[in-house]
């Protein structure tokens, strides 16, 4: 259940103007060394709340997932886009990254539900391992006229 995992400690930056949270805790144990993990939180006054997830090699960005928390929408995240080089996918690094946005999500911002849009074959596949490790409850379609899923939706819980 995403509500049993840790949320990341927040990592002080007196030059950035966003609030940034260590998830290294949630990279799988057979990952490669040297990875982060973060979360940077950045407020946009009558919008929401975006989360962005980096992960990184070195000084190397190597992982992204781009989410919203939207003002009036009552507690659920958006996840707009993610992306994961090559070499690091079919890990469990993608999936890690999915679950520090629902993390920081729920602990931080009480939100009880992520959904999204169109997403490919690997990322319907992290959604599966993410519904059958945290019985999220994960509905979606899909559309073979476009070989893709449509809008999906978990329950955070």
């Amino acid at each position: 259940m995403i509500s049993g995992l840790l949320p990341g400690d927040e990592v002080p930056d007196p030059e950035d103007r966003v609030r940034r949270f260590d998830y290294r805790h949630l990279l799988p144990a057979e990952a490669p060394r040297g990875l982060r993990l973060v979360v940077r939180e950045s407020r946009m006054p009558g919008f929401g709340t975006y989360l962005y997830v980096r992960l990184y090699r070195g000084s190397h960005m190597v992982g992204t997932l781009d989410s919203v928390l939207e003002d009036g929408m009552g507690g659920v995240l958006t996840i707009e886009a993610s992306n994961l080089a090559e070499q690091y996918r079919g890990r469990g690094i993608g999936t890690a990254m999915y679950e520090a946005a629902m993390v920081q999500a729920y602990h931080r911002h009480r939100c009880r539900e992520a959904r999204g849009s169109g997403h490919s074959p690997p990322a319907h596949r992290v959604h599966l391992r993410l519904a059958e490790r945290h019985e999220t409850g994960y509905a979606t379609k899909y559309w073979r006229s476009m070989k893709q899923w449509d809008e999906y939706r978990h329950r955070l819980s």
